[in-house]
């Protein structure tokens, strides 16, 4: 091999999964967050999971597993405590407006 191949190769390391997982887990972390590098997260995090050749590193990991786990279940949260509150106000106002309704109905 000439020397361009030998400074091509040179950069070249072995991977490193800690290093895979510790990028992963930052990514999902803002991916999930209200934050503003949102959209850069999930493109670096779609990118892990179906470009790079690493991602088997990524899927056979206990502690990344708990954490998807971690950062849906929050995701999921944002959105259900929000509905869960806008279902108990409607109920409520459902409620107060069927007692109005019987006390001005004549009977």
């Amino acid at each position: 091999m000439g020397a361009e191949a030998e400074q091509i190769l040179a950069r070249l390391r072995p991977v490193n999964p800690l290093a895979i997982v510790t990028i992963f887990l930052s990514a999902i972390h803002f991916a999930t967050s209200m934050n503003d590098l949102k959209t850069s997260a999930q493109e670096q995090l779609e990118y892990m999971v179906t470009e790079d050749d690493d991602a088997p590193l990524l899927t056979a990991d206990d502690e990344i597993k708990f954490e998807v786990r971690q950062c849906v279940d929050r995701v999921s949260s944002r959105f259900v405590n929000p509905v869960h509150s806008l279902v108990g106000n409607l109920r409520e106002s459902v409620a107060l407006s069927q007692k109005r309704w019987n006390y001005s109905s004549p009977t």
